[in-house]
């Protein structure tokens, strides 16, 4: 036996244990969850006190006093009321720890180029040489963060229970990926083949640590694959026949080298998900199928698989229409703010977003007959077919 099958059936033990021992504590699910809960929230108190464990010098405002500062005239005629702020706050660490200092602040009302402070509010500052007076660097979010965090992995345990515990541990193994793909794109890996990787890794890990290593998950992976690489392939064959688009006008373009290989990322990563989803909801309609009457007959399959096509469909490929068109409303609207005409929007912003919802909305109709194959003849015995 190779080293690769002996690894292959160790790593299959180890899930099928690991989602034994979830499903065995199931009932205590609701408990572990209030505990985590109280867990979580005294570590969110401890964030309000936290300043000891930063570098950067922290202090909290004890004083807000705003004073209105005059208006400004935008592109297209419309007045912003802008104002100044006089703050006093104390240090919370470093040497001047327990110093009052005097900060100037100045924010617009849209709040665009600077926040508003206000009495209570925790900020990152950099002190003068004298140490009176100082400069706000930034808010310190980190107890808004972790409450954040910290009702939603309550509300994932307490509602999905030992699904949703093998989803947070999913979620956490995609951030590590993730975070270790930008460290390698940083040393100077091929973005395109990180992408790829990513994509492999992101659908295998999600699926098997959150469902196990079953039959259906496999057919699962096997549609998912097929269903980027017709995508992949639709996408520069259309590319190849239309020719390049206005890489130029993208939004947060920094490399002009690397847009082309940005935005098929985009397009590749952007698929996964909705791919993936359908993925697993047709295949595991076959296999509770299956497991009900293993006689079933493939074209009673097939039947079965377009309808829940049908379903998933309309709902997924409206949920990409909002997700990629409506996702660039505010970028819309603070490019009208500033003087750019509709025109110039319709030709160069909304093409992006219209190629990223089509290209999802191919993908998802691509994964209804993909995955109905691969499951008609994988998942039932070709004896019973008509």
């Amino acid at each position: 036996m190779t080293i690769f099958k002996k690894s292959w059936i160790y790593f299959k033990y180890i899930i099928r244990g690991y989602l034994h021992s979830l499903q065995r504590k199931e009932r205590m699910i609701s408990r572990s969850a209030l505990i985590l809960l109280a867990v979580m929230a005294a570590f969110a108190v401890f964030t309000r006190f936290d300043s000891f464990c930063y570098k950067d010098t922290v202090a909290q405002i004890t004083e807000a006093e705003n004073v209105p500062a005059g208006t400004m005239t935008g592109p297209n005629g419309e007045q912003e009321q802008y104002y100044e702020q006089t703050l006093s706050a104390r240090v919370l660490n470093g040497e001047k720890k327990g110093a009052v200092v005097r900060i100037k602040n100045t924010y617009g009302q849209s709040r665009i180029k600077s926040d508003r402070f206000r009495k209570g509010q925790q900020v990152f500052v950099t002190l003068t040489s004298a140490g009176r007076e100082a400069s706000i660097d930034g808010l310190k979010r980190d107890t808004a963060i972790f409450t954040v965090v910290m009702i939603f992995v309550f509300l994932v345990v307490l509602i999905a229970g030992a699904k949703g515990v093998a989803a947070i541990i999913t979620l956490a193994v995609n951030v590590f990926l993730l975070y270790g793909a930008l460290q390698l794109y940083e040393n100077g890996a091929k973005l395109v083949w990180l992408a790829v990787v990513l994509v492999f890794l992101f659908t295998a890990l999600s699926l098997i640590i959150s469902n196990g290593i079953s039959k259906y998950i496999l057919v699962t992976l096997a549609a998912s694959f097929t269903v980027m690489a017709a995508v992949v392939l639709i996408y520069q064959i259309v590319l190849s026949l239309m020719g390049s688009y206005e890489y130029l006008t993208m939004s947060y373009v920094v490399n002009p080298f690397s847009i082309r290989a940005v935005f098929f990322v985009e397009i590749v990563i952007g698929c996964l998900g909705a791919v993936v989803d359908a993925s697993v909801t047709i295949a595991a309609t076959v296999n509770e199928l299956v497991k009900k009457n293993p006689e079933i007959a493939r074209a009673d399959v097939w039947k079965s698989v377009w309808e829940v096509g049908y379903d998933i469909m309309g709902t997924m490929v409206n949920i990409l229409f909002f997700a990629y068109l409506y996702g660039s409303v505010p970028v819309i609207l603070l490019k009208l703010t500033n003087g750019y005409s509709l025109s110039v929007i319709y030709k160069y912003q909304i093409p992006f977003e219209l190629i990223r919802f089509l290209m999802g909305g191919i993908a998802i109709l691509s994964t209804i007959p993909i995955t109905g194959f691969f499951c008609v003849h994988l998942m039932t015995k070709r004896g019973c077919s008509r």
